[in-house]
């Protein structure tokens, strides 16, 4: 039931968090990854320049209202959320 469904979505390695509580559902989602080399030698976490891509925050927030309407009782594919 909402294990089978859930399944799809959450075996993405970029989704690192799905939180359900009374005030809500969120979802954390890697945007992106920062350059190895800085973070192994200085512990400094550097990342490209940019924001995240429109299709990526979409992404996590469909994914999330998707987990709220299955869990709300309406019958959905989360499979195309994530």
């Amino acid at each position: 039931m909402c294990e089978a469904a859930l399944a799809v979505p959450l075996a993405d390695p970029r989704v690192k968090v799905v939180a359900v509580t009374p005030r809500g559902v969120r979802v954390v989602r890697q945007a992106a990854q920062g350059e190895r080399g800085a973070y192994l030698l200085f512990r400094d976490a550097k990342f490209p320049r940019g924001g995240v891509p429109r299709e990526q925050a979409l992404a996590a927030l469909s994914l999330a209202a998707a987990i709220a309407r299955l869990l709300s009782g309406d019958e959905i594919d989360v499979r195309d959320a994530a």
